[in-house]
């Protein structure tokens, strides 16, 4: 967890030019372009700057493309496996102006296939509705548009159904009125109805009907029968489709320029970042002026790229008030392990302490403990192992695939050492076979021999609070509180070590850690003015001990999870063999064999990861780290697609 320095970098660029200056530190990645806050800025200077412009064109072409690339996989699905490699490009490649323009015709003409698709789509949508409300009406053969001749008229309604049907035309019968309410059909909601009547006695009829709760259909723009139209519909939606499925085809044409879109999106990504550092600059008529971050070891770097560009910079030390990106370094084989420091939070940036290896160390014990399974851990390695080789994937990804690589080994070393494959697979197979073998653990099994497993996870446990406890010391010393460092840590070790050194019978523990709990005593009220608020301020500090008693059970989840995992495989392992050795039964065992520990693998993977960081950050982080740093964000080629091959500035 070493803490990069970094380096203020202040820059005036001749506006000309800043695109390229720009491109030319996004080809190091090594520069953070940040927001400037001018509190202070005098009416001259306010005159003479001009607002940053909201640069977007990069960002909706990008959109678009987008757009246009997810139709593409919808229409003409990629052939591509999940372990496929991004593509490596020359950055003249990427950037080149020729096949961006290529790229953004072929993004328009999907963009209108796709909008051509929606609408008739749409259109189809709408036909299936008419045709749903023609539907009830096509056992009537008058046309849709008839509404009578000179003596009657014709209107089509509907009535709501409740609880009992009501007989229409009896009721028009009743008032003497020359009418018929013809019922054409019902369904469970309603009923529909042609209501034929003179007109003199149209307005009565529609009273009494409406009192029933008539509402007059309207069919606008329909010509003929409701058989008739429906007939004419389907011959639209027939239409439609065929329109449809040459849309679709012509889309599917486009397929082998996937490639270029997908460069394209990128190139725009990086042009979209680089546009929106720009639109946080400070702007006069002829120069552009930013601030930023870059680390102290690609200083040289940095400046041989701007004078190279005329430009005037300026580098400094950070001030004591401001708080500098971070930037994590180290070694090869702990670098993968930063990750989980980066998911707690970032350290602040003058934090003393780099815990970073205990971590690596730690992690890579506590995990291989609780998966504990020699054949998990094998299977965890060989798969991160094959994604790394074939997919070749970067950044964060990279860094999480690395860390199960290591831990599946740690699984590995720890499996074979409490003899477990797969459980007890090896004896399962060999007694379905009626023959017999025990696979013996290195050291020792832990379901014959719990306590040894459970002695090993306190041991593990104080070690690691100790190491805590020690890097707090450690940051106390180097702030020059070496009294603070022997009182609120020293005193603690005393009494820990003496605590648990009881165990053995020495009476010597048992004076250390009297010793230490009389420290702890008079030294943690030591900012107290009276010797009584002294004493309860030391009483009430030797009341944690309990918090590092309950710290030192909270590592039994090492034995529990790891006695989890044999468990549950032996368990898998019985099930699949009860059909004994023969046909059926092999293939019971393979059936269950491979269900159940894909399962077994999948659940204590998780909980081994999971359980390992809160060990982490729970109890280790808690003694002493100082979060608070914020991530340090460079301008560089920031891809999805290809990995982007560096040329010569």
């Amino acid at each position: 967890m070493a803490i990069v320095r970094m380096k203020r970098l202040r820059v005036i660029v001749p506006s000309k030019i800043q695109r390229k200056v720009l491109r030319d530190l996004t080809r190091l990645g090594c520069v953070e372009i940040e927001n400037p806050v001018y509190t202070e800025m005098d009416e001259d200077m306010a005159q003479v700057i001009r607002p940053p412009s909201a640069i977007t064109d990069a960002a909706r072409a990008r959109t678009d493309m987008v757009t246009a690339l997810e139709a593409l996989d919808k229409y003409a699905p990629s052939k591509r496996s999940f372990l496929t490699p991004r593509r490596e490009i020359n950055e003249s490649v990427l950037f080149d102006e020729e096949a961006i323009e290529q790229a953004k015709e072929v993004s328009a003409r999907i963009g209108g296939l796709v909008r051509q698709i929606n609408e008739t789509k749409s259109l189809v949508g709408r036909i299936t509705a008419q045709k749903a409300s023609l539907e009830p009406w096509t056992a009537s053969d008058i046309p849709l548009e008839y509404t009578g001749g000179k003596e009657y008229a014709v209107i089509f309604g509907v009535v709501p159904i409740d609880e009992k049907p009501v007989d229409l035309s009896a009721i028009l019968a009743e008032s003497d009125l020359p009418a018929i309410a013809d019922v054409i059909h019902s369904d469970n909601e309603q009923s529909y109805v042609v209501l034929v009547s003179y007109k003199d006695a149209q307005e009565d009829a529609l009273t009494i009907l409406k009192a029933e709760g008539f509402s007059q259909t309207l069919f606008k723009d329909m010509y003929g029968t409701a058989a008739d139209n429906i007939n004419r519909l389907d011959q639209e939606t027939k239409t439609a489709e065929e329109k449809l499925q040459q849309l679709e085809a012509e889309i599917v044409t486009l397929a082998p320029h996937r490639d270029l879109l997908e460069q394209t999106i990128d190139a725009l990504n990086v042009e979209s970042l680089r546009e929106t550092a720009m639109s946080s600059m400070l702007h006069t008529e002829k120069t552009t002026y930013f601030e930023g971050w870059t680390p102290e070891a690609a200083e040289s770097a940095v400046a041989q790229v701007l004078e190279k560009n005329g430009c005037a910079y300026e580098f400094s030390e950070p001030a004591e008030i401001e708080e500098p990106p971070v930037v994590l370094k180290n070694a090869k084989l702990i670098q993968p392990f930063s990750t989980i420091t980066e998911m707690y939070g970032l350290p602040a940036y003058r934090s003393l302490i780099d815990s970073n290896p205990i971590v690596a160390v730690s992690y890579f014990i506590f995990f291989g403990i609780m998966l504990s399974d020699a054949l998990c851990g094998l299977v965890v390695s060989a798969v991160t192992f094959i994604i790394l080789k074939k997919k070749k994937p970067a950044g964060m990804m990279k860094q999480f695939l690395t860390l199960f690589f290591f831990c599946g080994l740690s699984s590995l070393v720890w499996g074979a050492l409490f003899g477990s494959w797969f459980g007890n697979a090896p004896s399962i197979v060999a007694m379905m076979l009626g023959k017999e073998l025990v696979v013996p653990p290195v050291w020792f099994d832990p379901l014959a021999e719990p306590m040894k497993i459970l002695v090993l996870s306190v041991v593990l446990g104080v070690v690691h609070l100790m190491l805590g406890m020690g890097c707090s010391a450690a940051r106390q010393i180097k702030q020059g509180n070496i009294k603070e460092a022997i009182f609120d840590t020293g005193f603690w070790y005393m009494i820990l070590i003496g605590g648990l050194g009881l165990f053995t019978g020495a009476k010597i523990f048992a004076v250390i850690a009297l010793l230490g709990a009389v420290g702890v005593l008079l030294t943690a009220g030591r900012e107290k003015k009276n010797i009584f608020s002294k004493l309860t301020s030391g009483l009430g500090a030797l009341y944690g001990v309990t918090g590092y008693v309950s710290d030192i059970l909270s590592y039994t989840r090492l034995m529990a999870l790891g006695l989890c995992t044999g468990v549950i495989a032996m368990v898998m392992n019985t099930l699949g063999s009860l059909a004994g050795n023969s046909f059926i039964g092999w293939i019971l065992f393979l059936i269950v064999f491979a269900v159940g520990h894909t399962f077994n693998v999948a659940v204590s993977t998780l909980g081994a990861f999971v359980h390992s960081m809160r060990l982490e950050f729970v109890e280790f982080f808690g003694k002493f780290y100082e979060s608070g740093g914020r991530p340090f964000k460079p301008l560089f080629n920031q891809t999805k697609y290809t990995e982007v091959i560096k040329e010569e500035i």
